[in-house]
C-alpha cells in the first residue's frame, strides 16, 4: 500500500470504454426480452428504514468516504497490479423523477438520496477520470437515475440510465471517438444499477433477513439475478482503523458491470460497519481472472457547499 495517500473521484452503467479501444455499443432491448425479464422470479429484499430515515441525513451535511483501491489489472486487461484513491459522498436532497435532475424547491419532487463515485488513474502514457452518480428514492432505493461521465485524451463520453415513474427506461450514449446511442426497455421491480451498489448494501437488513434477492440493471436491458447472503461478523483493519464488521456477498448469476474493477465480475464482498452509520470498510469485487480491492482511509461529513472539505480531511492529502 503506498505510502502516501491522493485523493481523486467512490461507489455503472455498462462496460467502461478505456483509453482508445471503442466501447461496446449495447443493443437496445426487444418487446420480447423485456416480457421476458418481467416473468422472472419477483425480487425479495428487505431494507431497513430506520437506516435509510435516520435523522443522521437531515443534518444538511454530505457523507463522504475515501477509499484506496488496487486492482489486478489494466483497463486495457493486462496483468498489472496498481493503486489509486477512490472517492464518494452521499446525500440527501429533493430530487425532480419527471425533469430528471434536482428539485429547485423544498416542496418539488421527491426524497431521495443522491451518490457519486468518483476516482483517477494512469496508465501508460494516459490519464484516466471516472464518474458515477446515482439518484434512488430515498425509503425504497428505486433508481431513478444514473449517469456517467469518463474523459481520457482521447474522448469525452457520457452515459445514462433515466427510469421514469412509468416504468420506462432510457438509455443515452454520447461521445467524441466511441460513437452515440440511444436505447430503451422497461424496469423490472427490484432491478438497481451498478453506482447505487454500496449504498444497497449499506441499507440490508441483515436481522430479519439473512439472504435478499434482487436484479442488477444493465445498460442493454438485462436484469441478471443477484443474491446477497449475511456470512459472519469480522474485525476488519483498514488505514482508516480497526472495526467489527459485517461480511456480506454478493453472487450474481452472469458476469455485470464493476465501477472499479473496469471489468466484468461475478462475485463481490462487502465488509459493513457494525455502528449506526454502516459504514463499508472494505469492498471487493471479482470474476475468474480480475479482481480489485478497496479500503477505506477516511470518512466524515461535510456541507462542501457551504465550507471546504479539503480543509476537514486528515489522511487524504490531494484532491480529485
Amino acid at each position: 500500500m503506498p505510502s502516501r495517500y491522493v485523493a481523486p473521484f467512490l461507489i455503472g452503467l455498462c462496460l467502461l470504454s478505456t483509453g482508445c479501444t471503442e466501447a461496446p455499443d449495447p443493443d437496445a432491448t426487444s418487446a420480447s426480452e423485456s416480457e421476458t425479464a418481467q416473468e422472472q422470479v419477483p425480487a425479495s429484499i428487505a431494507l431497513d428504514e430506520a437506516y435509510l430515515t435516520s435523522d443522521r441525513w437531515d443534518q444538511d451535511e454530505a457523507e463522504f468516504a475515501f477509499y484506496e483501491a488496487t486492482r489486478t489489472h489494466t483497463p486495457y486487461d493486462e496483468a498489472d497490479e496498481h493503486s489509486f484513491m477512490v472517492g464518494s459522498f452521499t446525500v440527501k436532497h429533493r430530487y425532480d423523477p419527471d425533469a430528471q435532475t434536482k428539485a429547485t424547491g423544498e416542496a418539488d419532487g421527491v426524497s431521495a438520496f443522491k451518490s457519486a463515485h468518483f476516482y483517477r488513474f494512469e496508465s501508460g502514457s494516459y490519464e484516466y477520470r471516472r464518474s458515477y452518480v446515482s439518484n434512488v428514492r430515498q425509503r425504497t432505493l428505486r433508481p431513478m437515475k444514473q449517469s456517467f461521465t469518463s474523459f481520457d485524451w482521447c474522448s469525452n463520453q457520457y452515459r445514462e440510465l433515466a427510469i421514469s415513474d412509468d416504468d420506462a427506461v432510457d438509455y443515452w450514449m454520447r461521445s467524441d471517438d466511441y460513437g452515440n446511442d440511444t436505447g430503451s426497455f422497461g424496469y423490472q421491480t427490484g432491478g438497481y444499477t451498478t453506482a447505487q451498489m454500496p449504498l444497497l448494501i449499506r441499507s440490508l437488513d441483515t436481522d430479519d433477513r439473512t439472504e435478499h434477492l434482487f436484479y442488477r440493471m444493465t445498460a442493454d436491458g438485462n436484469y441478471v439475478r443477484s443474491q446477497a447472503a449475511f456470512i459472519r461478523t469480522d474485525s476488519v483493519t483498514v488505514p482508516a482503523g480497526t472495526y467489527p464488521a459485517e461480511r456480506i456477498t454478493v453472487t450474481y448469476e452472469e458476469p455485470v458491470p464493476s465501477m472499479i474493477a473496469e471489468h466484468d465480475v461475478t462475485r463481490a464482498t462487502y465488509w459493513r460497519h457494525t455502528g449506526t452509520d454502516r459504514r463499508l470498510l472494505r469492498i471487493q469485487e471479482q470474476d475468474d481472472d480480475a479482481s480489485y480491492t478497496m479500503d477505506l482511509v477516511e470518512h466524515l461529513w461535510s456541507a462542501y457547499w457551504s465550507e471546504n472539505l479539503w480543509d476537514q480531511v486528515e489522511r487524504v492529502s490531494e484532491r480529485p
